[in-house]
């Protein structure tokens, strides 16, 4: 498979995210992080990792999966996590969760998607054409993602102010960076 997502999703927010975004992309496969044994490497020509920001930052099983994952060769890996308020510092703990296994990741996409529009019974409460709407929103900002991911641009913030832990890491990305562009 040429380009691979893997997901966690408790609400289905999340899935619907991963979905659309294989639907825009070329032969593409999602897979629930849980159902994928981690002992075996991923191989893929782009890999990405859609899953919920959970008080802040990413969930304890994701970061498990992060951990466990290996990926062969040097693939144009992204994230996008969804949320409804604040995204909080999930772009740093994905970032550094990458930077750990060796692997830095060329792009974090937040999406931000309010609890009303994946949720059937808001279609009572607001309407079936507001719903629709909300949907049609989120599906345009995940053919922008898409765009960016088909042309495996970065995408990263870089206005993060660092802690030194932080600086450290970001100088061993640069590093892993150089190191690929070398070979």
């Amino acid at each position: 498979m040429e380009n691979k997502i893997f997901y966690f999703s408790v609400t289905g927010k999340s899935f619907w995210t991963a979905l659309t975004l294989a639907n825009e992309l070329t032969n593409c496969d999602i897979t629930a992080m849980k159902d994928y044994d981690t002992t075996e490497p991923i191989r893929a020509q782009k890999i990405g990792f859609v899953f919920p920001v959970y008080h802040g930052g990413i969930p304890d099983s994701v970061k498990r999966f992060l951990s466990e994952i290996k990926i062969d060769g040097t693939p144009y890996l992204f994230s996008v996590h969804t949320y409804n308020n604040n995204d909080g510092i999930t772009e740093l703990q994905i970032r550094e969760k990458m930077l750990a296994c060796d692997t830095p990741i060329n792009a974090v996409f937040p999406l931000k998607m309010t609890q009303r529009c994946c949720h059937s019974s808001y279609i009572d409460i607001f309407g079936e054409s507001a719903v629709l709407k909300m949907l049609q929103k989120t599906q345009t900002k995940i053919e922008k993602i898409a765009e960016f991911i088909s042309c495996e641009k970065n995408h990263l913030k870089s206005t993060f102010r660092l802690s030194a832990k932080h600086k450290r890491l970001a100088k061993k990305q640069n590093r892993v960076k150089e190191k690929l562009i070398i070979r």
